[in-house]
């Protein structure tokens, strides 16, 4: 079994942090953490 453990990107400062929208950086770490779970778990059998 494989543990993973995720962490929010980075995040707009103008509101309280549940409701902040990702920055662009953030939706770009999003995309690049959800994209190496993708190949790590086609690794899975």
């Amino acid at each position: 079994m494989r543990l993973l453990l995720l962490r929010h990107g980075d995040a707009e400062l103008r509101s309280i942090d549940r409701h902040r929208p990702l920055s662009a950086y953030g939706r770009q770490q999003a995309t690049q953490l959800a994209l190496q779970h993708l190949d790590d778990a086609a690794e899975i059998k």
